[in-house]
């Protein structure tokens, strides 16, 4: 689930750590996995908790609600400053988004009538990446299945001629047929990361543009709700 904007202080210990980002609590927790665990985290660390604030959408951007844990004073005014050098105003919120990524949660932010014209562009969007998305998995099946196709072809071929030459040709019948598997392995391994290439590149061009999308609309003050 998407919560806009997100601040989530972890304790252990006598240690606090905040963390800031844009999405998901668990995402957030996740992503920052390896920063925890260079400052002395881990599973079965004591006194584990987490306090965390985000996005308040009934209100507008720059403002948030506590969504889990009971801060003390000064563990929320923490929260409350870092949330804001994130977030405090909308040129500080544009700010973050361009360095570390857009969430869907925020078009929140626009105005109707920048959100009507923002879902437009963004079916747009998707329409363009199904479309382009429909031939790379179409070409990687159809080469998925020569492959097979090939690879039953051969292996039938071999598994006749061993049965015309019987236990003689045992060891010699083990070996291509470990190598034939091993080619059709390595085929079908190069063909599954040119596919994975292709999908990422157009999943990479659909983010980029969604990003901006939400950029272009929410730099106007006059798309803004608040």
């Amino acid at each position: 689930m998407c919560q806009g904007v997100i601040c989530s202080m972890v304790k252990w210990d006598t240690k606090s750590v905040i963390l800031v980002g844009v999405g998901s609590h668990s995402k957030l927790l996740a992503d920052n996995r390896h920063k925890l665990k260079r400052l002395g985290w881990s599973e079965g660390a004591k006194n584990q908790s987490v306090i965390s604030i985000e996005s308040d959408f009934q209100k507008g951007y720059g403002t948030y609600t506590v969504e889990s844990g009971n801060p003390s004073v000064v563990e929320l005014q923490r929260l409350a400053r870092a949330y804001d050098k994130c977030a405090g105003s909308a040129k500080r919120l544009i700010a973050h988004v361009e360095k570390y990524g857009y969430d869907a949660a925020l078009e929140n932010l626009l105005n109707e009538t920048a959100r009507d014209d923002y879902h437009a562009k963004v079916e747009a969007l998707q329409d363009d990446y199904d479309t382009k998305l429909n031939p790379v998995e179409n070409d990687y099946n159809a080469k998925l299945k020569a492959l097979q196709d090939d690879y039953d072809a051969k292996a039938e071929a071999l598994q006749d001629d061993y049965d015309a030459k019987a236990e003689a040709l045992q060891d010699d019948y083990d070996a291509k047929a470990e190598a034939l598997q091993d080619d059709c392995d390595a085929k079908a391994e190069a063909l599954q990361d040119d596919c994975d290439a292709k999908l990422k590149t157009l999943r990479d061009d659909y983010d980029a543009k969604l990003k901006a999308l939400w950029l272009n609309l929410f730099r106007q003050e006059k798309n803004r709700r608040f």
